[in-house]
């Protein structure tokens, strides 16, 4: 058993998976990420990123009529 669980652990830490991709399943959660090349520096750039991810992410909401109970940052 003990081989068993290092495989396990040696494939998830690679990010492997065998497991069959369910795609066709209820949405519980919609995500976006911006990764910059050049860090924010000022409060009015922030807020100007988080602004557009907020839309962003809200229009997917509004386009898949999902229903949320939770906004996470």
């Amino acid at each position: 058993m003990g081989n068993l669980v290092e495989k396990n652990l040696y494939c998830s830490v690679r990010g492997i998976n065998h497991d069959e991709v369910e795609y066709e399943r209820e949405i519980h959660s919609i995500g976006n990420e911006e990764t910059y090349s050049i860090s924010l520096q000022t409060t009015s750039e922030l807020e100007r990123e988080f602004n557009s991810l907020f839309e962003y992410t809200y229009q997917r909401l509004i386009k898949k009529q999902c229903i949320f109970s939770k906004v996470s940052l």
